[in-house]
C-alpha cells in the first residue's frame, strides 16, 4: 500500500486527484469521499447515487483554517497565515 499525503496508508487505484481549472478547485477523492479545496475555501465531497457526479455535501470551510499548536512551554499558541482580508 502507498501512502498519501498525510501519512495514511491508501490503495494507490483508489485515491485521486481531479483538477477543474474553470471552477477553480482540486478534489482530492478517495473511494467514495473527498475534500474539494479552492483557493479561499474547502468542502467535503461525496460520490452520488449514480456513481458518476461528485456532490458537495456539508457546509464550506473558509481557508487557512485556524490551527492550535503547541507552544514552547506547552501551552496552546492560535497561528493563523492570512491576516489580511480576502
Amino acid at each position: 500500500m502507498a501512502r498519501g499525503r498525510c501519512g495514511l496508508k491508501v490503495i494507490k487505484s483508489m485515491s485521486m486527484r481531479s483538477a477543474d481549472p474553470g471552477a477553480g478547485t482540486i478534489d482530492y477523492r478517495l473511494n467514495i469521499l473527498g475534500i474539494r479545496v479552492s483557493e479561499h475555501g474547502c468542502q467535503l465531497v461525496a460520490k452520488g447515487g449514480d456513481g458518476e457526479r461528485w456532490n458537495t455535501i456539508g457546509p464550506r470551510r473558509d481557508l487557512p483554517a485556524l490551527r492550535h499548536l503547541p507552544g514552547a512551554g506547552g501551552e496552546s499558541v492560535q497561528i493563523l497565515k492570512r491576516t489580511e482580508p480576502r
